[in-house]
């Protein structure tokens, strides 16, 4: 929960500092799928792991499409990796 918070929350907040497609990969990706196994196991398993960073991968390009499509709105005043990487040979239609 105080990922949660610190993902959205305040001026100087994960999602803002280009630390929120690795914070929603690690959370909502291998996190939540490594405990939603150990929750119905009680065990853990390396190749639950593997399979949920491919969910964490999904999640997190998620993440990075929506931000792509903001670069306009959010440069100059949050920091994301779509806006420190810039966009090539983008026509604006």
């Amino acid at each position: 929960m105080i990922t949660g918070i610190k993902y959205s929350a305040g001026k100087h907040s994960l999602a803002t500092l280009g630390l929120g497609e690795v914070v929603v990969f690690l959370f909502l990706g291998v996190v939540v799928t490594t405990l939603a196994f150990f929750v119905q196991t009680n065990i853990v398993l390396h190749y639950v792991i593997a399979l949920s960073c491919i969910f964490g991968l999904l999640i997190a390009t998620m993440i990075l499409t929506n931000n792509i499509r903001d670069i306009k709105k959010d440069t100059g005043h949050r920091i994301t990796i779509a806006v420190l990487l810039g966009v090539r040979g983008r026509y604006d239609y």
